[in-house]
């Protein structure tokens, strides 16, 4: 796997300090592990990320549990295959804030999804300014089956002309229908000391 992606929904009781220098001290189990670290802005949900190619689920949920930050509401540990990594317009730049959006196909449409998602609506929306990263994974764990993810300059890239045209093409109406379960969170990216997942 590419990636574990630990999701914690409930509010931590500690501040920024105190929860990544917890996540970093899961990572130093980890060999060579890059982290992301992010806080929803709207919900009580955090989502840890670990690149790792020694990475353990199992081992990495079970210290998870046992620390101070996820010790009262619901803890998840998934692991994530990264299928695309296009390049992005603003690669390189700060990107305070992280969006990302689950979903579940309806029957018979995973493919579908899947292939408009790499030939049109992720390269689409990397190449918008203010995109740092675009990411689609699958979930191999608890789901939703469809991890995208994009690393940005500000939460109002989403709200830009560029942004919302890539979002409105034929291929985007007949696929979008299809989707299930679907949740799309604009979280703010914590920083780390760690070297940096996304």
């Amino acid at each position: 796997m590419d990636a574990l992606l630990l999701r914690h929904a409930g509010a931590p009781d500690v501040d920024d300090r105190a929860l990544v220098s917890q996540i970093e001290r899961l990572a130093e189990s980890l060999a060579h592990a890059r982290i992301g670290v992010h806080r929803a802005l709207s919900t009580p949900t955090t989502y840890a990320y670990f690149e790792s190619a020694d990475a353990d689920r199992s081992a990495l949920e079970r210290a998870a549990r046992s620390l101070p930050a996820f010790s009262n509401g619901s803890l998840t540990v998934d692991r994530l295959e990264r299928k695309l990594e296009p390049r992005a317009a603003s690669a390189g730049e700060p990107a305070p804030f992280f969006y990302v959006v689950e979903t579940e196909a309806a029957p018979g449409w995973d493919e579908e999804i899947a292939r408009w998602y790499d030939d049109e609506h992720m390269p689409g929306l990397a190449s918008v300014k203010g995109c740092v990263r675009a990411q689609r994974f699958v979930n191999r764990d608890s789901g939703p089956w469809s991890h995208a993810c994009y690393d940005l300059v500000a939460a109002e890239v989403l709200s830009s002309p560029a942004w919302l045209a890539v979002r409105a093409t034929g291929w985007s109406d007949r696929v979008r229908p299809q989707f299930r379960n679907t949740t799309r969170t604009m979280f703010r990216s914590v920083p780390t000391t760690a070297p940096s997942a996304r």
